[in-house]
């Protein structure tokens, strides 16, 4: 499309993460943006000493109408101070095991006491107003050089919970730029994502979504767009396929036997996870489950887990994802801010993942949102609800996870098996194994209710209604 530049819009796009850069970036949005005519700078979160990262971006989308500028962590005293006053006004039960799991590990009574209170002024609507109003008034000239040098006409902010992204969101609106966000997942709404900052537009993954975004972050309705996931687009995309000769070869698996996708949790939410695994391998060797039977487990590409000491499994194979920038990575959710942003997904990675989906004929997780992804495939999908040999309380226990709002959903519309014990998850799989076409119909709900639309447009829709807004 041919623009003369003043009809040209420049563009600010942040780049919080990883999966923001799979979701909105590479996805088609970045590619989107920059046919319709106009410029995008990319605004990654890093320093100018981190070589590998900058490679990265400078191979991959560097280009005319591109530019690609690092800035610094959003983290500071007064930002560590917003983003847990926000989080804890939540009023959600998400908000709430976040707060006593936090208690359980460090029993601070005192602050628990602190952020209680917070859940419960987080309940009117005139708090959280007072609390935007705080932060959008406090003083803050952050990536001011950037904006002075650009003069961009739109800032579109995809991670609404992070520093960066709040502070960018702040200055754009208090200088008249025209402000576009959204979430990074789709549980954010009601685990961290207090909408500090109110954008003139918020892009939603699916109507449960809007709707959380109206009653507790806000958003007059006339705001809200539902876009679909833009990182299932993926997922249409026959090129992206490969045969299942080749991809079994790549990940050492026998083509003519089943497989199972096993996606293992960060170690905070599982510790017990290798009794699992153990307990399924297994079954699989004594015949309980038949024994030509393959796992490929998946480990999460930001956590660690216990399950990477296991050397001995004889029916698994395993997967750590992603591409790393540097193998001093830490991979845990107490890493501090300036590693949270080592790996990204390449176009090798997404194929893998693709293909581990496609050709799986069952899929197993602990509360995770690959649920969503193997139901893009409509394939038979386990819930982990038990904590291994170990039989523990409801707040020590995995179980609490699946009460908060976003895994309630999808229990809720029976397109999944949900086990607790060794024994249920055998018989799932052998069920899953013998009649694939089982609770169909609760996938069936689960699609309708949560993916929206699963038709490789979700991207196109991200890139609509940020033109609509320049």
């Amino acid at each position: 499309m041919f623009k003369t530049e003043k009809e040209r819009k420049i563009i600010f796009l942040s780049i919080y993460s990883g999966d923001v850069d799979r979701i909105f970036v590479r996805s088609g949005v970045l590619d989107g943006l920059v046919s319709a005519g106009h410029y995008v700078v990319l605004l990654v979160r890093g320093d100018d000493g981190e070589q590998e990262k900058i490679r990265y971006y400078q191979d991959s989308y560097l280009r005319e109408g591109v530019v690609i500028e690092f800035i610094p962590l959003g983290m500071n005293a007064f930002e560590f101070f917003a983003y847990h006053l926000a989080w804890n006004s939540l009023p959600s039960y998400s908000a709430y095991v976040k707060r006593k799991d936090l208690y359980l590990k460090h029993k601070k009574k005192f602050r628990y006491s602190l952020e209680l209170l917070a859940g419960f002024l987080g309940r009117f609507r005139l708090w959280r107003h007072f609390l935007r109003s705080v932060y959008y008034h406090w003083p803050d000239a952050y990536c001011k050089d950037l904006f002075d040098r650009y003069k961009p006409d739109l800032l579109f902010a995809p991670n609404m919970f992070s520093p960066e992204d709040c502070r960018l969101l702040r200055y754009a609106k208090k200088h008249g730029i025209t402000t576009v966000t959204t979430m990074k997942s789709w549980d954010v709404p009601t685990t961290r994502g207090f909408t500090r900052v109110i954008a003139d537009r918020i892009l939603v993954f699916n109507e449960i979504n809007k709707q959380q975004t109206i009653d507790i972050g806000d958003y007059p309705e006339e705001k809200i767009r539902v876009m679909g996931f833009p990182q299932f687009d993926y997922y249409v995309r026959p090129e992206l396929r490969v045969p299942r000769e080749d991809f079994f070869k790549n990940i050492g698996a026998d083509p003519s036997k089943p497989l199972i996708l096993f996606a293992i949790p960060g170690d905070f939410k599982l510790p017990t996870i290798n009794d699992i695994l153990i307990a399924l391998d297994n079954a699989i060797e004594s015949g309980k489950i038949p024994r030509d039977i393959q796992v490929l487990a998946r480990f999460h590409p930001k956590y660690r887990s216990p399950a990477e000491t296991l050397k001995n499994l004889r029916h698994f194979i395993m997967d750590r994802p992603g591409t790393y920038f540097t193998d001093k990575v830490e991979l845990s959710t107490d890493a501090p801010m300036s590693q949270t942003f080592q790996w990204v997904f390449t176009n090798k990675d997404i194929v893998h993942l693709v293909n581990s989906l496609l050709y799986s004929d069952i899929v197993i997780n602990v509360e995770s949102t690959i649920t969503l992804d193997a139901n893009a495939f409509n394939k038979p999908v386990i819930m982990i609800g038990y904590d291994g040999d170990q039989k523990l309380d409801y707040w020590h226990s995995v179980r609490r996870n699946y009460d908060r709002e976003h895994f309630k959903a999808v229990l809720e519309s029976g397109g999944v098996a949900y086990v607790q014990s060794h024994d249920e998850l055998i018989n799932a799989i052998l069920r899953y194994l013998k009649e694939p076409e089982a609770d169909k119909e609760g996938r069936r709900r689960l699609k309708e209710r949560l993916l929206y639309k699963v038709d490789g447009r979700s991207s196109h829709r991200v890139v609509q209604y940020i033109l609509e807004m320049l």
